[in-house]
């Protein structure tokens, strides 16, 4: 039914954001993951999202990646792992690295999450375990490139929220990783030389 919502940040809580859209302030609960890429308050963000809806409870929760939205829908596949769960798993760990734990088994990780305990682990091993790929189309490296951001003297956060921007500007279908990742790297210089530089 809705696939994002593109509005102003106006608040930045512990586990949700307002973002006003057309004299509407939405009230949208994100992970921690989420919230570490988010822009400053007062500027655009686009989240995509998904509204979760029983005859009691209405809540929305939203997502800066499309990858990470996916990740919870898998999660939410798992026996008693319902949206709050899911939403505490992906603070825990980033998307890449809860992968990396789910393909080697390490219960030990898991485990280690707020909220996520052993018996739990185990039963999202045994469902999900070799069954999940980030999207193919969308190379890796994001995190040498922040790295790299980050040597230039640019604030960690404004970085990544740089290459957010610049990782739905490029279409990286046909193209080598180095190739994308340069793509990624001259679109996230050009985002914030027009923040530094606004006209």
């Amino acid at each position: 039914m809705f696939n994002s919502i593109s509005g102003d940040l106006t608040y930045v809580g512990l586990d949700s954001v307002y973002l006003m859209n057309q004299g509407i302030e939405w009230d949208i609960s994100v992970s921690d993951q989420t919230i570490k890429a988010l822009p400053e308050i007062g500027e655009a963000l686009r989240l995509f999202i998904y509204l979760y809806h029983r005859e009691d409870r209405m809540k929305l929760y939203g997502f800066f990646t499309q990858e990470e939205r996916s990740l919870f829908f898998d999660l939410c596949s798992v026996e008693k792992i319902g949206p709050s769960m899911a939403m505490k798993i992906l603070s825990g760990l980033a998307p890449e690295d809860f992968i990396k734990a789910l393909d080697a088994g390490d219960i030990v990780t898991l485990s280690h999450i707020p909220g996520l305990g052993k018996k739990t682990a185990e039963k999202i091993i045994f469902k999900l375990k070799g069954k999940i790929v980030l999207n193919d189309s969308t190379p890796t490296g994001a995190d040498e490139l922040l790295n790299a951001l980050e040597a230039m003297g640019f604030d960690p956060k404004k970085a990544r929220e740089a290459l957010g921007w610049a990782k739905k500007e490029v279409i990286v279908e046909g193209l080598s990783k180095e190739q994308a990742e340069q793509q990624w790297l001259q679109k996230a210089l050009l985002f914030l030389s027009q923040k530094n530089n606004p006209a």
